[in-house]
């Protein structure tokens, strides 16, 4: 331990290491107006500032942003048959647009619907997470393309009065979708913060606000590694190439100050509530609750030391458990609305939600985890229990 903490000293009393820190530093923002309210990686908050810089909004840029996003989406997929029909659209619209943008409808990122043209673009937005590519829907992208096709006829079906429909997949990494890559364009959010990077370079006359929003944004995804900044990158390279800086960063993040005795006191404090389990992989510690003796539900806690945030997933004791669902975060857990078909088994416990990468919709970060949140979490999985029994004892078919 000696040893670590002089490691520890002699990286933070090294003037160079102190030189590269101060311009990481004023690199990044001191003020992110975004950062403060929480946005974070928060999808359904990511996505709805995109529909802000999309629609024509009170930054006065009419659907600039927008055409300029779709110009570069066209650029990334010639190969795709609808990227023509979006060219058209783009180019050769016959009228003014007339846009609406709706945000998490039918569990949507984004619509966008221009009446005038009887144009749709839909937006699968995903940060961290991963697309869900199993379930009865066919997957997550399928099941928003059979919601669209049912609810909007498409030009082959009503020429006069049908809608040309494109589906845009937008990635931190360019992801290539499990299905359906014929419908859906790939597109990444450098896309977002070049377009706006661009227009604060050749704009004067933005409003204060726009401009700290811009910046704002283009910062955060920056910060947040969602996109590159290659100047910030090569700033950091400088201190991780020294091996001695290297081993004393590493000391630092592995003694992380972090709130786990605290989650498990706030656990422990819900009455009703026991720990089954808790298991530790690296950094991330899992802590299994039982909140009703009766119910096959198990709620999962998983912890990131290193991250220093809390996901929430619901796990079964059972192979075989019939639906319920619960919202959570303002969230609903997907579960599949029959019996489970060969659900994972992990650490144990069958999962119920779909995909483990889906907690990021629940994600709590450290600075907002308390006892009072806790409960409230631990509230809901409790009414889940109970409306669960309910439900199955009015069938009498209590597991």
């Amino acid at each position: 331990m000696r040893k670590d903490l002089q490691k520890v000293q002699d990286f933070i009393f090294d003037y160079k290491v102190q030189t590269t820190l101060s311009n990481i530093n004023n690199h990044l923002m001191s003020f992110n107006i975004l950062e403060i309210t929480g946005m974070g990686t928060q999808e359904i908050k990511h996505s709805n500032i995109l529909g802000w810089f999309f629609d024509a909004s009170e930054h006065n840029l009419e659907y600039q942003i927008l055409n300029e996003f779709l110009r570069k989406v066209i650029q990334k997929n010639p190969e795709v048959d609808a990227t023509r029909g979006l060219q058209e659209y783009l180019y050769l619209a016959k009228h003014k647009k007339d846009i609406s943008i709706y945000r998490e409808k039918d569990n949507i990122d984004l619509l966008i619907v221009d009446n005038a043209n009887n144009v749709i673009i839909v937006f699968e937005n995903k940060l961290y997470a991963s697309e869900r590519k199993d379930g009865d829907d066919g997957g997550q992208l399928t099941k928003y393309e059979n919601i669209i096709n049912t609810k909007y006829k498409s030009k082959l079906q009503d020429p006069d009065n049908g809608y040309d429909k494109y589906f845009i997949f937008l990635t931190k990494d360019l992801e290539e979708p499990e299905k359906g890559e014929e419908y859906w364009l790939r597109a990444e959010h450098q896309y977002v913060t070049d377009v706006l990077g661009n227009i604060l370079k050749t704009k004067d006359d933005l409003s204060e606000k726009t401009k700290i929003i811009f910046e704002s944004y283009i910062d955060l995804l920056k910060r947040s590694g969602i996109v590159k900044d290659d100047a910030l990158k090569k700033l950091c390279k400088e201190i991780w190439a020294n091996k001695e800086y290297r081993e004393a960063f590493e000391i630092i993040l592995n003694n992380k100050p972090h709130r786990y005795d605290e989650l498990i006191s706030y656990i422990k404090s819900f009455e009703g509530a026991k720990i089954l389990k808790e298991a530790s992989n690296g950094n991330i510690k899992n802590i299994f609750v039982s909140l009703n003796d009766v119910s096959p539900f198990v709620y999962r806690f998983i912890y990131n030391k290193q991250n220093l945030d809390l996901a929430f997933v619901v796990v079964s004791k059972k192979q075989e458990l019939r639906y319920t669902s619960m919202t959570v975060n303002e969230k609903t857990l997907t579960m599949t609305p029959t019996y489970l078909k060969n659900p994972k088994k992990q650490l144990g416990y069958y999962m119920v939600s779909r995909s483990l990468s889906e907690y990021n919709n629940f994600m709590i970060q450290d600075k907002d985890l308390n006892e009072k949140k806790i409960h409230e979490i631990l509230k809901v999985a409790q009414d889940h229990d109970e409306n669960y029994i309910q439900s199955l004892s009015k069938h009498k078919a209590i597991p």
